[in-house]
């Protein structure tokens, strides 16, 4: 959501004040990216759009382990777009292409 007022500002010393922060959070959510098939694993509480529903994937002892969730993947896919237009409305380049090849990490299929 900062992004989407950052875009709509277009107010650069407070998209400089706000974008470290954004990068962070975009960072941590690249640790919870699984490696063998770009989607990503998420635990108890991960639910970003609606309180409880997630518990994560029931183990066989009964405990519960991570597990694919599609409402972090959209939500975070929605994150990168406004990343996107963050750094193009900067004119970083770099940092534009970083997120716009991490928007673009193909998904395979999980045969779960």
């Amino acid at each position: 959501m900062q992004g989407e007022l950052l875009l709509i500002s277009r107010d650069e010393a407070a998209i400089r004040h706000y974008l470290p922060n954004l990068e962070r959070a975009c960072a941590f959510m690249e640790t919870r990216r699984d490696p063998n098939n770009n989607l990503f694993l998420a635990g108890p509480a991960a639910n970003l759009t609606g309180p409880g529903g997630f518990c994560g994937f029931l183990e066989p002892d009964g405990s519960y382990g991570k597990g694919y969730l599609s409402s972090l993947s959209i939500t975070y896919l929605a994150a990168l777009d406004r990343m996107v237009e963050i750094f193009r409305l900067l004119g970083d380049k770099g940092k534009q292409a970083l997120y716009e090849d991490r928007r673009r990490a193909p998904a395979t299929p999980c045969r779960c």
